[in-house]
């Protein structure tokens, strides 16, 4: 049942029942005939379907999670005797993730730090180089000034 002792209604309680009856999954979905039939379902398309609170009778509003971490949404009432769920009949799941961005951020990241550590290693020979050739220039001025005197 979906009340609790004290007669108000708790959705995690009416959470197995809703889900074996509307989608035919969840822990109750072997004795569901026998343990979920008190209560009269109705499909709607989404969300917006879903009737709204009225003073006439009280109406609960649930949102619960399934063991795929899908979500499903109904609501609960009680209309003089007659208990009815609303329930949408689409799960929503969430996305997994789009791995191509994934793989291009990856690949470029890669190619840039290479590119990176080129550049680097270019300008420290050209360094390398400059010192080398200055140091050859001196030398050689030095053993043309010998060669002088």
């Amino acid at each position: 049942m979906c009340h609790n002792g004290n007669g108000t209604v708790e959705c995690g309680a009416c959470r197995e029942c809703v889900q074996c009856r509307a989608f035919g999954t969840g822990e109750k979905k072997d004795t569901c005939e026998r343990d979920c039939s008190y209560f009269n379902l109705i499909k709607v398309k989404d969300r917006d379907k879903l009737p709204q609170p009225v003073q006439a009778f009280p109406l609960m509003h649930c949102k619960e999670r399934d063991a795929n971490d899908c979500w499903f949404y109904y609501t609960y009432a009680v209309n003089n005797t007659e208990k009815e769920v609303h329930v949408v009949d689409a799960l929503e799941c969430p996305a997994g993730p789009d791995i191509i961005p994934i793989v291009a951020g990856v690949v470029t990241g890669i190619v840039l730090i290479g590119l990176a550590l080129l550049l680097i290693w270019k300008l420290l020979m050209i360094i390398h180089d400059r010192r080398e050739f200055a140091k050859f220039e001196k030398e050689k001025m030095n053993a043309m000034c010998l060669s002088c005197t």
